[in-house]
């Protein structure tokens, strides 16, 4: 078992990830680089709760959605434009969702903060 160990750890250091990022931070949903406040911390704790509510609700739209077009696959003609009107319906409000969050976000930074973020943008998951 030693052995085991000792061999998957050494594998892992040889193979391990050595990719120098551009930013010094990473990390997914993960503001603490940018230093908030304790205020700044409430209020963007808040937002994310809010927008975690609404991205349920989105959700359970998507897989509303998703039973309509099935029944649209199986008639006996394929409505196309009803399928894309189902999925740009979809990805508009996702989309829109996510430019909301944004914009709370925006406000509740300064500018220093918003540089900072948006330098991490690509490695924030905002989905």
């Amino acid at each position: 078992m030693r052995i085991f160990i000792i061999f998957f750890m050494l594998f892992a250091f040889a193979f391990g990830d050595g990719h120098k990022y551009k930013h010094k931070y990473i990390y997914n949903n993960d503001l603490s680089f940018l230093d908030l406040s304790q205020n700044q911390q409430e209020e963007i704790k808040n937002i994310l709760k809010n927008y975690s509510k609404k991205l349920k609700h989105l959700r359970e739209l998507k897989d509303d959605i998703e039973d309509e077009k099935e029944d649209l696959f199986e008639e006996s003609e394929f409505d196309k434009d009803k399928f894309i009107e189902l999925q740009t319906d979809y990805e508009m409000t996702l989309l829109s969702l996510q430019a909301e969050l944004l914009a709370q976000i925006h406000a509740v930074l300064d500018k220093k903060q918003r540089k900072q973020l948006s330098k991490n943008l690509e490695h924030w998951n905002i989905r």
